[in-house]
């Protein structure tokens, strides 16, 4: 399922708050893969910005501020991936294969950094 698929179903009053607190979650681990970022890292943040995580169920505010933080989120990195596509085509152009390390590292930030230490 997609990202799209997912905020819907948790913007969707007939659900219960549970079901859409996890179709939540599902939008968290959907960007933590375009992302390559730690999804209990960013499970964590969100938890703790909007207090998600407990006994009683989040109210309908707090969930929806935070999937509108999260799809602010993933709008900026769509828009970093966009000018990297862009400006990794016009290099391609002028004969350079492979993308600098520093470019990569620029959009993906810590993650990337981790990955090219393991291998």
């Amino acid at each position: 399922m997609s990202f799209h698929w997912y905020a819907r179903k948790s913007r969707n009053p007939q659900l219960t708050i549970f079901t859409r607190r996890a179709a939540f979650y599902s939008c968290i681990s959907s960007y933590c893969w375009l992302t390559e970022q730690s999804f209990t890292h960013v499970r964590a943040t969100f938890i703790d910005r909007f207090t998600l995580e407990g006994d009683r169920a989040p109210s309908e505010q707090q969930l929806a501020a935070a999937l509108a933080a999260l799809e602010v989120e993933r709008h900026l990195f769509l828009e970093r991936l966009r000018v990297f596509d862009r400006r990794r085509i016009r290099q391609k152009l002028r004969g350079q294969r492979r993308p600098r390390s520093a470019d990569v590292q620029a959009l993906y930030g810590q993650s990337y950094a981790r990955k090219m230490r393991l291998s």
